[in-house]
């Protein structure tokens, strides 16, 4: 995957494990909508709402219109996103 994808996002971050956790943090935290959960640098924070998110492991996250949302394939749109800290992200994870 070309990192430049999404912007500079995550372009700090140490290596490609990390954005590649990162990216998975992302994807649960924002699976229900991009506004369910608020942007925080707070690891714990992070972790309380991927928790949330998989329901501690009990529900698999279903991305919001993922059979139908073309809008997915655009670069653009994966350049908006509330959850601007990658390493945070990390942490939480």
């Amino acid at each position: 995957m070309k990192a430049t994808i999404i912007g500079d996002w995550g372009h700090h971050l140490h290596d490609d494990r990390d954005f590649a956790i990162a990216l998975a943090a992302l994807g649960v935290i924002e699976a229900t909508g991009t506004h369910q959960h608020k942007a925080s640098s707070d690891p714990e924070r992070i972790a309380a709402a991927l928790r949330d998110e998989i329901r501690n492991g009990e529900h698999t996250p279903i991305w919001r219109g993922a059979q139908s949302d073309f809008s997915i394939t655009k670069s653009e749109s994966w350049q908006s996103t509330l959850h601007g800290d990658a390493a945070a992200l990390v942490e939480g994870w």
